[in-house]
This record gives structure tokens, C-alpha cells and sequence, in this order.
């Protein structure tokens, strides 16, 4: 197995993870304060490392697939994808968006962000599944 479809196959796993914890977390049943922090905080930890999954294995994609350089680092991969024409215009600003989500998560916890980031993840997690499904591996 390639490196890009190892990073593929990790990424994958991440987003079934992030799918469960979002199925988990929206069928919570009259949680107490402790539960519902406890699911949302778990649902958050898994959306921080599939964007880092996601985000790597696209900079690998455009190295890989279009002898493209290297990005340096989540953002200007994400513009270097859209640029490619792997991304619309819609998708590259949600992408970005997320980007932003992601490094708000590891500089500070509060907790109106914690609750603004839960409410996020789907429409993010649903973009990471879109594209990782469009890019075919050759």
C-alpha cells in the first residue's frame, strides 16, 4: 500500500469515528451536564485529528497525484486544492472555515466555542467525506 492510500485508509477510519460520535452525541437522551460535556468534548477531539488527517492527506494528494509542491501546511493546502480544481469556491471557504475551527480547539477551551464547534462538525464532517470520496488515487 502507497503512502497516499495508507493516509486514505487512516483518514477513513478517522471520519467512521467522527460519524459515530456525531450519531452518538445527537442521540442523547435528557443527558446530565457531566454526559453531555463528556460526548461533545469526545465528538471534538475526534473532528481535531481527522482535520489533521484530512488536510495532510490533501497535501499529499497534490504532491502525489499532480507533482505539485509542497504546501506549507493546513490553509494554503486547502487553497492549493481549490486552485487545482478539486474544490469549489463554496467548499474551499467551509474548508477554510473548518481550518479555523480546528486551531481554535488546541490554543484555548471555552466553552461557548465548544458548543458552537459541536454545531459545525456535521456540515464539516459531511465536506471531509465529499472530498476524500472525489479524489480518485491513480
Amino acid at each position: 500500500m502507497g503512502t497516499l492510500e495508507y493516509k486514505k485508509t487512516k483518514l477513513a477510519q478517522a471520519l467512521l469515528s467522527l460519524k459515530y460520535a456525531l450519531e452518538d452525541f445527537n442521540h442523547l437522551v435528557d443527558p446530565d451536564e457531566r454526559q453531555y460535556r463528556t460526548y461533545r468534548d469526545s465528538l471534538i477531539q475526534r473532528f481535531e485529528y481527522s482535520v489533521d488527517l484530512f488536510w495532510k492527506y490533501l497535501a499529499k494528494y497534490l504532491t502525489e497525484t499532480l507533482a505539485a509542491p509542497e504546501a506549507n501546511g493546513p490553509a494554503p493546502t486547502i487553497r492549493a486544492i481549490c486552485a487545482a480544481g478539486f474544490l469549489s469556491d463554496d467548499e474551499g471557504e467551509l474548508a477554510l472555515e473548518m481550518i479555523k475551527a480546528r486551531n481554535k480547539t488546541s490554543h484555548m477551551y471555552v466553552e461557548e466555542l465548544a458548543e458552537q464547534l459541536s454545531r459545525q462538525i456535521p456540515a464539516f464532517h459531511i465536506l471531509m467525506n465529499e472530498v476524500i470520496n472525489r479524489l480518485p488515487l491513480k
